[in-house]
């Protein structure tokens, strides 16, 4: 009875570990990107400080997906109103999800449509320096294999009367 009760409690904690190790994130990354856009504020506060901003940005796509089905990737922007890179940044942080669908029927690279959802935070540096929370959404279009193109919003609360609220619109590369 011991030996079967024995048995028995080593196969369930072997099933149990089996399961814990399949739900485990796999964070080596598979796909780097990087893009370059333009950003248009739609809050007073940032829009004061420049009606436009460079959109710089880089994406690390994981392996393992959050979800069921998309992509999960960590991206980090970079804003700035010039390229000297004066005083005043923004920089955009977020686990983002991309949800994949069908454009032209095909499914191919150069034919997938795509949108993203992100939350993170947004180190605002434009008077003072503080972070505060952020999300971010848009739609995407692969332009080929490696290239694509992105259309976001970014919003966010705010740090003496700026909010990191923009639309960006960029070209990007998968490596």
């Amino acid at each position: 009875m011991n030996k079967a009760l024995l048995a028995a409690g080593a196969m369930l904690g072997m099933t149990g570990a089996a399961q814990a190790q399949t739900v485990q994130l796999d964070a080596t990354p598979y796909g780097i990107s990087v893009r370059v856009g333009l950003g248009l504020p739609i809050d007073s506060g940032l829009t004061d400080f420049s009606s436009n901003l460079f959109d710089f940005g880089f994406e690390y796509t994981l392996n393992r997906s959050l979800f069921g089905s998309g992509e999960t990737f960590l991206s980090v922007g970079f804003l700035t109103r010039s390229l000297n890179f004066e005083n005043g940044t923004l920089w955009p942080i977020h686990i983002n999800q991309r949800f994949y669908g069908n454009y032209r029927g095909t499914g191919r690279f150069g034919d997938r449509a795509y949108t993203y959802v992100g939350l993170g935070v947004t180190i605002i540096d434009i008077r003072g320096t503080s972070t505060r929370f952020s999300a971010r959404g848009g739609v995407g279009l692969e332009l080929g294999e490696k290239l694509y193109t992105e259309a976001g919003i970014n919003l966010g609360d705010g740090s003496s009367g700026v909010r990191p609220n923009f639309v960006s619109l960029s070209l990007g590369y998968r490596f």
